[in-house]
């Protein structure tokens, strides 16, 4: 089994493959795909968090300036995660697909060949179609998913705690991005 671009994807079962053990995996089923999940692990560490960060301390100062106290009612929080879902989504997703693609088609070329592409259009190719076709369906998701979430985020969670929680809540929409990333 490959996704799209030809590289194959984790796959697997749980019931133990005449071994009578429930819950194994199969060795034979099962393929990590290393560039993916390195792709995928690095954009975690090096992408996600650091923008959180900086979107919150920026979200934090502006709302400040403007008089909105860092814990306010419902209605507030609910227009502070709206505001953060737009500079969020418009900025975070583009970058993610030029990133994730990039970094694949470099891992996908030193994994085969041993080098660097010499060939980058595939990479510059695929993230224009990827932006024509996913970015404004991942947006809408985006908003779909985010204000709820950070809605209870800026009225629930304590201010020195919202870091946290978005990062806990960005490893679930990690996966998404993932899927619509290696969609067949």
């Amino acid at each position: 089994d490959k996704d799209s671009d030809g590289s194959r994807y984790s796959g697997g079962h749980g019931g133990g493959h005449g071994s009578g053990h429930g819950g194994e995996i199969c060795a034979k089923d099962f393929n990590l795909d290393l560039v993916r999940t390195t792709v995928m692990t690095s954009w975690a560490l090096f992408g996600d968090v650091p923008i959180s960060i900086l979107y919150i301390r920026i979200m934090n100062g502006a709302m400040a300036r403007l008089g909105v106290p860092l814990e306010a009612g419902l209605g507030v929080s609910i227009a502070k995660a709206m505001v953060f879902n737009v500079a969020n989504s418009t900025t975070r997703n583009p970058v993610f697909f030029s990133y994730a693609t990039t970094l694949e088609h470099a891992g996908r070329s030193i994994q085969t060949t041993g080098a660097p592409p010499s060939d980058w259009s595939p990479a510059t190719d695929k993230i224009t179609a990827q932006l024509a076709q996913d970015l404004l369906p991942v947006m809408r998701d985006s908003f779909i998913a985010w204000v709820p979430l950070n809605t209870i985020n800026f009225y629930f969670t304590p201010p020195q705690f919202r870091v946290v929680f978005l990062s806990a809540a960005q490893a679930c929409w990690l996966v998404y991005l993932s899927l619509v990333q290696h969609k067949r």
